[in-house]
């Protein structure tokens, strides 16, 4: 891959996480309006538990993933977290009056948008790193 692709794939992906990053709390009205989903202050913020945790693990997890696989598909694996995260995030609505089944969705989303956060950025860190010191990954 020449140096401009590289450098416009990882500008991309940097884009597409941070749209993925700040689309739950842009909605944060939408969750808490009683018109909405109607979810406490509360129950909002816990939402963001698992994507904490899934973002901790995939990072810690990611060396290892990246010499068992390669790097390149650890970065596909974490953008497509990001799209599992934006497609349950867009199936919430379907159940939005079922206020549980919505929220489990929408946990098991904000974990999803950790992972992929996590895994992605692990990905695009190193490879970055590695360009601007002239080192060529041997398996990206």
């Amino acid at each position: 891959m020449n140096k401009s692709t590289g450098l416009g794939l990882v500008n991309a992906a940097g884009v597409a996480q941070g749209l993925a990053l700040v689309t739950f709390p842009a909605a944060s009205t939408i969750f808490t309006s009683p018109s909405g989903y109607g979810f406490s202050e509360t129950r909002y913020g816990l939402m963001f538990l698992p994507q904490v945790v899934m973002a901790i693990l995939a990072s810690s997890m990611a060396p290892k993933l990246a010499r068992r696989w390669s790097l390149k598909r650890v970065l596909l694996v974490g953008l497509g977290s990001d799209i599992v995260a934006m497609l349950l995030l867009a199936l919430s609505s379907l159940a939005e009056t079922e206020q549980g089944f919505a929220y489990g969705l929408l946990l098991i989303a904000t974990g999803a948008l950790g992972f992929g956060f996590g895994a992605a950025l692990t990905a695009l860190s190193t490879w970055l790193r590695c360009y601007l010191q002239g080192v060529r990954i041997a398996r990206y």
